[in-house]
């Protein structure tokens, strides 16, 4: 007999694709300071499991498909990004005072993140919604992420509605926000937190004559 052709197939183990609730954006660097195409948005895996990418797309504020073989463990970050070479000299060039981390790069998306707000859409491999929310550099959202050195960090991971439309409209609220402390941003990686090594705590507004 004939031997038939040769095929090649690739194989999960111990993966499944995203539901609602499983995935979710945590840093958002949509007015980066010094360089327009330095922009990034994180997305973290929240659940319990691995979690398989391939086919997940952002839609809308910005495009982009994960590449297939694309797995994300439990706790693990990625970025798009809006200019990889720019991306990687200032984050993961040991020369770079802002290197830190070794963040996973998913690739480059198209557009650009409006400086001024905007819907983000991300959806599964068969078109279902996983999350849509909008950020906004004005009201509740941290102001030094829009052009003055940080980016967007989302608050508290810990704690997040597991089921639609409850992570939309946590995602949507600037109060669950906060600017990094880490200048440019922390991609890849938590924050430091809030940055609370200078404080006023003395003020003499109106001193005596001598």
């Amino acid at each position: 007999g004939e031997w038939s052709a040769l095929d090649e197939a690739f194989f999960y183990v111990g993966a499944s694709s995203p539901l609602p609730g499983d995935l979710v954006v945590s840093e958002i660097n949509y007015n980066p300071q010094g360089a327009d195409d330095a922009e990034f948005v994180e997305l973290r895996n929240v659940s319990s499991g691995n979690l398989i990418l391939d086919g997940v797309r952002f839609s809308d504020g910005v495009s982009f498909t994960f590449p297939d073989h694309t797995v994300l463990a439990p706790g693990e970050s990625t970025v798009v990004v809006g200019n990889e070479s720019v991306f990687q000299g200032r984050y993961l060039d040991p020369s770079s005072p802002w290197s830190g981390g070794k963040p996973q790069i998913a690739g480059t998306f198209t557009g650009a993140l409006d400086n001024g707000g905007e819907i983000l859409e991300l959806l599964d491999a068969a078109g279902g919604e996983l999350l849509r929310f909008a950020y906004n550099d004005s009201g509740s959202w941290p102001g030094r992420a829009d052009g003055r050195g940080s980016s967007a960090e989302l608050e508290d991971l810990t704690d997040l509605p597991a089921s639609q439309p409850e992570l939309n409209e946590y995602l949507s609220t600037g109060e669950r926000w906060r600017p990094s402390s880490e200048y440019h941003g922390s991609p890849g990686r938590d924050g430091a937190g809030p940055d609370n090594r200078v404080v006023f705590n003395e003020l003499l507004s109106q001193p005596a004559p001598g």
